[in-house]
């Protein structure tokens, strides 16, 4: 198989439709297109650049991983979603476009992307207004644009020298593991819009002392403090009832003794 149309009415492409179809080149997908399952494309390793449609909303886990001639692709207004590892591995990906309306991007979703060209701000490595790294471990502080929308995966992990970080308001998503071993930092404050704090968000911050957590917040996974020893308060903007219903994962504060206390506004 080395080219195919997709008809029009056609609204989902289901998982791995096209697993490893090494000899596609070209794809034609229709308007009426709302979701890409997961591995839909999975090591098409002929496949060529792709128009996505503007109806499309859900991209899933590895729909493109491996798509090693994929060099140029832009996510329509419409996607809100993008899974885990979507376009890992996609070798010649050196544009990309991720719009302002995303809400989640996946777990190495971009992992092994070495070509994508990135946009430096403030020490951070920016595709749209998303971070996606940092240019220089060694310095201490970042600066992030007024207008940033999500950080990802592993943005700043491993980032042993930074002491202070101040996320904006326009922020709404945190990925998992972003903040991993980053031990010098004390304080922080996440802004209201932020709904999730995912996998070891703040693992092995060793020295976190406060955490701030917005009144949004619904869900907090495993191991989000992780060997944060230091932690004394968590503020959260919301009600002490609304904290109480909470999803929290098991684990999701191992290895902090306890020893916080978590505190509300006042009423």
């Amino acid at each position: 198989l080395m080219d195919i149309v997709i008809p029009e009415g056609v609204e989902e492409i289901h998982q791995s439709a096209f697993y490893e179809c090494t000899n596609l080149q070209t794809v034609s997908l229709p308007s009426s297109l709302t979701k890409l399952d997961t591995q839909a494309f999975y090591g098409c390793s002929s496949l060529g650049n792709v128009s996505l449609p503007e109806r499309l909303t859900y991209i899933g886990e590895n729909a493109f991983a491996y798509c090693n001639k994929l060099t140029a692709i832009s996510l329509p207004d419409s996607v809100t979603y993008v899974g885990d590892n979507a376009f890992a591995s996609c070798f010649a990906l050196s544009q990309l476009r991720l719009p302002d309306t995303l809400e989640y991007l996946g777990t190495d979703a971009l992992s092994q992307c070495n070509l994508l060209q990135t946009e430096s701000y403030g020490n951070c490595l920016y595709v749209g207004n998303w971070v996606v790294g940092v240019a220089n471990k060694e310095l201490t502080t970042v600066q992030l644009k007024s207008t940033t929308r999500g950080i990802a995966s592993s943005a700043f992990s491993g980032y042993s020298s930074l002491q202070s970080i101040e996320l904006p308001e326009s922020l709404v998503f945190i990925g998992d593991q972003a903040f991993l071993g980053c031990w010098r930092l004390t304080e922080i404050r996440i802004p209201e819009g932020v709904h999730s704090l995912g996998y070891q968000t703040f693992a092995y911050c060793s020295y976190l002392q406060e955490l701030s957590l917005p009144s949004t917040l619904t869900h907090l996974e495993q191991e989000v403090l992780l060997n944060c020893s230091a932690l004394q308060t968590l503020y959260f903007a919301g009600t002490a009832r609304a904290w109480d219903s909470m999803q929290k994962d098991n684990g999701w504060d191992s290895g902090t003794g306890a020893t916080y206390t978590v505190t509300f506004p006042a009423q």
